[in-house]
């Protein structure tokens, strides 16, 4: 088994076993490690588990391993930072800034990112199952619309910036991915089943080996099973 399939394996395990040990509870960051990740910007392995990091600027810093499950991530800037093999579980990155960012291997169950900018983004090997990435519909008026996590009565919301990112191998199983900016990345090996791709950007994107089998596509169709690398 490769070193980075490892390593995503024991970031689900983690992830898993977190879950199961705190249930509903309130989750507990370390506040030393909160400062130690504001101010020197290197934390490895920190619990940084439901932490206030709203609008923080975090760009090129070094969070590899750390537990930033229930985060608050909103706004923040992680431009190039190092996230790799991080829990994300339920962490709120709507509107965060992730360009170039290293998120391999990350796990991003129940994960928002909405608005979300992660062009250039290292998503290899990372597991975004359940994630809601999704934009809005710009043919339907914005009073209509309801989201999976809450109602938008006004305004329209462009879905997460993926364009150049590399998602190759990543696990995007029922992932809502509607309206996003795919252009020129990379899906190569990915698991798209079930996932919700209705008017998200392809051009130029790659698609080798892909599953998509039970995925809606770009133009709502729903490919078939067995489909890989092209809807069918």
């Amino acid at each position: 088994m490769k070193k980075d399939s490892v390593k995503t394996l024991l970031a689900m395990a983690t992830a898993a076993l977190f879950l199961l040990a705190t249930g509903d509870r309130a989750y507990s960051f370390d506040p030393r490690h909160v400062e130690t990740a504001k101010n020197s910007r290197i934390c490895r392995g920190c619990d940084l588990s439901g932490a206030d990091l709203q609008g923080v600027d975090l760009s090129g810093a070094d969070l590899k391993t750390s537990d930033l499950s229930g985060a608050v991530l909103r706004g923040a800037d992680l431009s190039g930072a190092c996230l790799a093999w991080c829990n994300l579980v339920k962490a709120d990155m709507e509107e965060a800034k992730l360009v170039g960012a290293d998120l391999r291997g990350a796990y991003y169950g129940w994960v928002h990112l909405e608005e979300t900018n992660l062009s250039g983004a290292n998503l290899r090997n990372a597991d975004l199952r359940d994630a809601y990435l999704a934009g809005d519909d710009p043919k339907i008026p914005a009073i209509s619309r309801l989201h999976a996590w809450e109602y938008r009565d006004a305004g329209r919301m462009p879905g997460a910036d993926l364009s150049g990112a590399d998602l190759s191998g990543a696990d995007l199983r029922r992932a809502n991915m509607a309206w996003t900016d795919l252009r020129g990345a990379v899906l190569d090996g990915a698991d798209l089943r079930g996932a919700n791709l209705r008017g998200a950007n392809l051009h130029g994107a790659s698609l080798q080996g892909t599953a998509l089998e039970g995925v809606t596509w770009v133009d709502g169709r729903r490919c078939k099973p067995g489909a890989v690398g092209k809807c069918r």
